[in-house]
């Protein structure tokens, strides 16, 4: 049987809060290996206001889960099986403006920032880089102001 790319649009899909224990910044975490998944996780953990309410293997789970779910903030790897981060950013941001996403990489690359934030992405952070600049950027997207609001 073969898979296809299909990807829901805003009206089949419905709105169902992503869990989460009391008012924090809901996040998806969207990497292709397990292990990046769970260093991600850890590291956006160490923030007071981010709770990881769920996780994905590609951009098109991605897609599914940031329509269902409607998360606050989407950390994903850009190069990944299936769909990339970059395709998947577009998609969501046409589908979730309010939806923040911070694209990570392997590649520290000037040019691959600018590319992700062509694509609707509102962070860059190279992998290597993300534990000194994840608080950073997270502070950066929602403001301390807003951080009030989701409680310590």
């Amino acid at each position: 049987m073969a898979t296809t790319n299909h990807v829901p649009s805003a009206s089949q899909q419905q709105h169902v809060p992503m869990s989460t224990a009391g008012a924090f910044i809901r996040t998806l975490v969207v990497d292709d290996t397990q292990e990046m998944v769970q260093t991600i996780s850890a590291i956006l953990s160490q923030n007071p206001w981010v709770h990881v309410a769920g996780t994905a293997d590609n951009g098109l789970t991605a897609i599914k889960q940031a329509l269902v779910h409607a998360p606050d903030l989407i950390v994903m790897d850009l190069n990944m099986p299936v769909m990339n981060g970059l395709r998947a950013a577009t998609h969501i941001k046409q589908r979730l403006p309010e939806t923040k996403i911070i694209i990570v990489s392997s590649d520290d690359d000037p040019e691959v920032a600018f590319a992700a934030m062509d694509c609707g992405a509102d962070g860059f952070i190279p992998k290597a880089k993300l534990a000194k600049r994840a608080d950073w950027q997270i502070r950066r997207l929602f403001g301390d102001r807003d951080l009030l609001k989701f409680g310590t």
